[in-house]
């Protein structure tokens, strides 16, 4: 799911469908009114991710994404396992409860790599 989230907000014609992959409440409902803008010209691929915990209705998800100018950035996601699915939490004012930071390598992740 968090790759997915990950991927879809990575092309902005996909920016009115990722609000449903969001957890219900008002982090939602601001978020849907800022959703659909131009986004980057900067290229990412995920590098990797780990599971930083894990229940039956909830998780945190940290991916690491490789940038075309070479950084790697973690996203630690956190996810609610709500209507059935599971769902990226964000905080009321429509914000990651955690905070992306910029990493020097892959130890301690999964590597994660496509052709």
């Amino acid at each position: 799911m968090a790759a997915n989230f990950i991927a879809m907000g990575s092309d902005s014609t996909l920016g009115p469908r990722l609000i449903e992959l969001v957890a219900p409440g008002p982090g939602r409902d601001k978020l849907a009114g800022e959703l659909g803008g131009s986004g980057s010209s900067m290229r990412a691929q995920i590098a990797g991710y780990k599971i930083g915990s894990y229940s039956g209705d909830a998780a945190t998800v940290d991916v690491v994404m490789n940038y075309s100018d070479g950084s790697l950035v973690s996203i630690p996601l956190k996810l609610l396992w709500v209507e059935g699915d599971w769902k990226i939490e964000v905080t009321p004012s429509g914000e990651f409860p955690l905070a992306p930071a910029q990493i020097e390598n892959l130890g301690g992740y999964t590597p994660w790599s496509g052709a």
